[in-house]
């Protein structure tokens, strides 16, 4: 049984490096696209995208740290209703 086990873990491994293999190239990819079509529009339309691209992703990470953060504190107080019953 150890023996099958160990073999259906590398199996199981392989196919997460596999995965993982695949999305970084697809990432390259995409990331050597977009270089190549930013370096060719008017450099006013590249700073403006670029910017823009930045508010929205510094705005998104703000709500998604937010929603982590009510979330970390409402598991907190509610842990500590718990022990006050105790």
């Amino acid at each position: 049984m150890a023996v099958q086990d160990r073999s259906i873990e590398r199996r199981q491994l392989a196919v997460v490096v596999a995965i993982l293999v695949l999305v970084l190239c697809a990432l390259a990819g995409m990331v050597s696209a977009t270089w190549w079509a930013v370096r060719r529009v008017d450099p006013q339309i590249t700073v403006a995208v670029v910017g823009l691209t930045g508010t929205i992703l510094v705005a998104t990470l703000t709500v998604v740290a937010g929603r982590i953060f009510e979330r970390k504190k409402l598991t907190e107080a509610q842990q500590r209703e718990k022990w006050a019953e105790i």
